[in-house]
């Protein structure tokens, strides 16, 4: 088996390759932002205030036009009142419904 570390290719349990589309889940998060704040009547201005953040990258982000950092999806959870893993749509973002797994169970990567 090769090194993870060097290739970075995933595989499931089973050897299989597994595809990760990183612009497919950023378009994935961007919308699941998108309804919570609509949900929420907010407009972009007012998550603006709340986070700190521009509109400009607020609305980048929520049309998966560039891949937000892990602080500003914390701002941005934060600003919505929900906990940072909601802002993932499991609908369109493929995986395990179920993120506990036995260690022979867990992805490899070669």
């Amino acid at each position: 088996m090769s090194d993870p570390l060097t290739t970075g290719t995933p595989v499931d349990d089973t050897g299989t390759t597994v595809t990760l589309d990183t612009e497919e889940t950023v378009r994935a998060i961007g919308h699941r932002i998108r309804e919570l704040r609509q949900a929420r009547n907010l407009t972009l201005g007012a998550v603006a205030e709340r986070t700190g953040l521009s509109v400009s990258l607020l609305s980048m982000v929520e049309r998966g036009r560039t891949g937000p950092s892990i602080g500003t999806l914390v701002a941005i959870s934060g600003a919505l009142g929900v906990h940072m893993p909601d802002l993932c749509d499991r609908r369109s973002v493929s995986g395990p419904s179920d993120p506990v797994r036995r260690r022979d169970h867990q992805p490899t990567y070669e």
